[in-house]
């Protein structure tokens, strides 16, 4: 199990979650990331996401 985890709340720029989602990955193997992502919002394509990753479903409506 891991010491350190990241919780990360998106609504938009997919390229930009990509890269840090890639960062964290690497300087942080193992860690555990869970996203909310506001699909109302921007849907994504979640094939293009690392299999670490886990996603909110279903998730909340935010108002950024």
């Amino acid at each position: 199990m891991s010491a350190i985890g990241f919780v990360l709340v998106t609504y938009q720029k997919p390229e930009q979650m990509l890269r840090l989602i890639r960062r964290l990955l690497a300087s942080f193997p193992g860690a555990p990331i869970v996203c909310h992502h506001d699909f109302g919002q921007l849907p994504l394509d979640l094939e293009r996401f690392p299999p670490e990753v886990r996603f909110v479903r279903p998730h909340l409506a935010t108002a950024w």
